[in-house]
């Protein structure tokens, strides 16, 4: 017949409370990075907004309109590295 020690007792529950912890840091990075996601999305369709305004002007200034898709590349591609 074998015996659980204290000792033994205890350390499963470390690894257990352990284990809940992790689960806990994993579930709030996800609904982070999911946060972090839709403001950049945000963000993209603001920017894809402004090149639409800056695009129906009767001058469209053409160094603007170079930065504001310069600013839509790297938001797409801050996208897909998420992904």
């Amino acid at each position: 017949m074998s015996y659980i020690t204290f000792s033994q007792i205890q350390a499963s529950l470390k690894a257990g409370a352990a284990e809940k912890k992790m689960e806990r840091e994993s579930l709030a990075g996800r609904e982070l990075r999911e946060i972090s996601i839709k403001g950049i999305k945000q963000r993209a369709q603001e920017v894809k907004q402004k090149i639409a305004d800056e695009q129906a002007r009767e001058k469209p200034d053409m160094v603007r309109l170079a930065r504001l898709r310069e600013i839509e590349k790297c938001i797409a591609s801050t996208l897909e590295r998420c992904r």
